[in-house]
């Protein structure tokens, strides 16, 4: 099993936002660390949510082809000035792709 490295799997729930905040304000400081050289500290979203984000960031792809300045924050999608989630995005950036929920 040459070139296999050893990694571990830290997941944590936080009671409170502060915390959470914390730790993420963290997250180059402890990736770039000796000690934890292949850390990945990254947001565990529930699967509802992750189908949400991608739909959204597909539309942002369509939105940028068409020339509009797009971008998804959260759980939003902002064209220009309007924002929009993933159940009211407009019909010309929805294509089949968009419509299948398993991605």
């Amino acid at each position: 099993m040459e070139g296999i490295q050893k990694g571990y799997l830290f997941s944590q729930r936080f009671v409170c936002r502060e915390d959470r905040d914390l730790v993420f304000s963290r997250k180059k400081a402890l990736q770039e660390s000796k000690r934890f050289k292949d850390a990945y500290v990254t947001a565990d979203y529930a699967r509802a949510i992750q189908v949400e984000q991608r739909r959204l960031i597909k539309a942002m792809y369509a939105a940028r082809e068409k020339g509009h300045e797009a971008k998804v924050v959260g759980r939003w999608l902002h064209i220009w000035e309007e924002k929009y989630n993933s159940k009211n995005i407009p019909e010309e950036l929805m294509d089949e792709r968009n419509d299948n929920n398993s991605g």
